[in-house]
């Protein structure tokens, strides 16, 4: 007997589905060194129940997971108390003030960490402080990174090094994920907060390099790193900030827009960096003419800051390149890559399966293509630059051998705006040859002149595919075992037919296929089978499609939809898709009725 779920049940399982999921606003520091503990504040909202880690790198483990209290505002009494206690301890004098006696028609605030202020370390202690003397501003206050946890993470020595991804869970619920680095160099981080009656230890000063310096700019705030540098040493100050979050709903331009200041022991100004092109995170190269003291000064370009302006700055000794961001993008390589310089004259056999063609643009002159067609072929021709992250604005124009354009484009935008592509300047022709010949190819440059101006060209007969992306990188299931997640598509080379959203370890309630006039669906899940106790679990989810009677079958891409200055939406590209199952939780006598 088939079973089937009525339509009124259908309903209200999408209304008593919410998006429950924690969410990880910042970890600060946003790394480590190899083979150290490191203390390390996560802030965001959602973190309730056991608190455990995810990352995608093996070596790195949770020792321990504290939540720090929310201080709120102290009344008189208390707030003297505390201050009378703190004076004490930065003194050096362990005595605890003894407690007023007439507290009447006051809230005494209970904490052990307020309690116990002379055994708390300096991290924690300088946390009370803060929350005494430094009047929170409303207007700055952001709920979504108000919930802080301590975290102790155990990094091994043999730790993998570079970027890793990690998650918290939290009872059952799991956030998005943030990047955290794991390096051999030396992590040098801002000192705590120290209140104002307390002297206020030097910031260690960098003198072996690589080291990386930690901090996190609050409002108005400039951190001054001392440096010692050599005379003639090309050194490399790059800052990584926005790369932490990429995007942040409730502030203007949407990212934390850092700025790097190095000044001399006469503290004049020597060099200086904002950006590095069209990264918002500056990159400043500099070569000292004498030896001696330096300081680094960091801040926020508007004299912003907040909890989540967390940054990282990696000085190195010598001149390093420009580095692209690892996007993921809807660029799939062809079997066949050849070099721009020796491309010659592009012919049928070819770009028979496709052809990617790599170089870069040093010239404002930009590069010409040679391409032999026939009448009625048509190809496309398709700029990867913007979505590798290139510095290069591309634009395309196809001439025919009279030197007439038949075909032009400078930007060929895409609805589906995937990961950390902050501007969509890729060029695209897709053109059906009016006649035999060879044709001319120009690509030109929009950028200046430009040796980082890196691209791939694609040449490629249509092929009629499907790029598809999660909206959620989590499925929060309800206590009924149901879980909603929404999916977009894109639709390359003119494909038009229906989609198909299936997983392996989960079933749709209903037909989960996108339509040809639709981009994008919402479908409630349910596990396949019930699992024997709660857990979390990796997911996978492909997208299905026929091509003139040809099946395929490609992964779809885990991402989280995040907006960015209260308006533009993007979706940010993730390792892997995860959920916490759920046994569902049924009257007695009931039966779930599901296909």
């Amino acid at each position: 007997m088939k079973k089937y779920i009525p339509i009124l049940l259908i309903f209200a399982i999408y209304a008593s589905l919410s998006a429950n999921n924690a969410f990880l606003g910042y970890l600060y520091p946003a790394g480590g060194q190899k083979g150290t503990v490191v203390r390390v504040i996560a802030g965001g909202q959602g973190f309730g129940g056991k608190i455990s880690l995810i990352s995608s790198n093996p070596g790195i483990k949770l020792k321990s997971a504290v939540r720090i209290p929310y201080m709120g505002y102290f009344q008189p009494p208390q707030r003297k108390w505390l201050t009378d206690f703190l004076k004490n301890l930065y003194s050096g004098k362990t005595e605890k003030p003894p407690i007023p006696e007439n507290k009447e028609g006051y809230t005494w605030r209970k904490h052990q960490w307020l309690d116990e202020l002379d055994k708390l370390p300096l991290l924690e202690r300088s946390i009370v402080a803060h929350s005494i003397f430094v009047r929170p501003n409303a207007l700055q206050a952001a709920p979504s990174i108000s919930t802080r946890i301590l975290l102790e993470l155990e990094i091994a020595p043999d730790a993998a090094e570079g970027a890793c991804r990690i998650r918290l869970a939290a009872g059952r619920n799991i956030s998005n994920e943030k990047l955290f680095f794991v390096n051999s160099a030396a992590e040098i981080i801002e000192p705590p907060y120290y209140p104002p009656f307390a002297k206020k230890p030097p910031t260690e000063c960098a003198d072996k390099f690589p080291a990386i310096l930690n901090g996190q700019i609050m409002p108005g705030e400039t951190d001054v790193f001392p440096l010692i540098l050599e005379a003639g040493q090309p050194y490399t100050f790059a800052m990584c900030a926005a790369e932490l979050s990429p995007y942040l709903g409730d502030t203007v331009p949407g990212h934390f827009q850092g700025i790097l200041t190095l000044r001399d022991a006469e503290n004049r100004e020597v060099a200086f960096a904002d950006d590095e092109y069209h990264h918002p995170d500056p990159v400043m190269r500099f070569t000292p003419a004498k030896s001696g003291r330096y300081s680094l000064h960091i801040s926020d370009s508007i004299k912003r800051g907040r909890a989540d302006f967390v940054y990282r700055v990696n000085i190195t000794k010598g001149t390093l390149p420009f580095t692209p961001y690892a996007n993921k993008s809807s660029y799939s390589p062809k079997t066949q890559a050849i070099d721009a310089g020796t491309a010659g004259t592009i012919t049928p056999q070819m770009y028979q399966n496709g052809i990617d063609i790599k170089g870069r643009i040093t010239s404002v002159n930009g590069k010409t293509f040679k391409i032999q067609a026939a009448k009625n072929e048509r190809l496309i021709f398709e700029v990867f630059a913007a979505r590798l992250d290139s510095p290069l604005d591309s634009v395309l124009v196809l001439r025919d051998e009279n030197r007439e354009i038949i075909a032009e484009n400078d930007d060929a935008p895409s609805k589906l705006d995937l990961d950390i592509c902050r501007r969509q300047t890729d060029s695209k022709i897709d053109i059906t040859f009016p006649a035999n010949g060879i044709y001319s190819l120009e690509l030109h440059p929009r950028t200046s002149n430009c040796k980082d101006n890196f691209y791939t060209l694609q040449i490629r007969r249509p092929e009629p595919s499907v790029l598809a992306v999660s909206g959620m990188s989590v499925l929060d299931f309800d206590r009924k075992g149901f879980g909603k997640m929404r999916f977009y598509i894109k639709r390359k080379d003119g494909f038009s037919g229906e989609v198909k959203i299936t997983s392996p370890q989960l079933k749709a309630a209903k037909n989960p296929i996108i339509k040809p006039d639709k981009d994008s669906i919402e479908i409630i899940f349910y596990m396949k089978k019930p699992p024997r106790k709660n857990h979390i679990m990796q997911l996978n989810f492909n997208a299905e499609y026929s091509v003139n009677g040809k099946k395929y079958s490609v992964p779809v891409i885990p991402a989280d939809e995040t907006m960015q200055a209260f308006a533009y939406t993007h979706l940010v590209a993730a390792e892997n898709f995860y959920c916490y199952t759920i046994r569902p939780v049924l009257k007695k006598g009931s039966v779930l009725n599901i296909d």
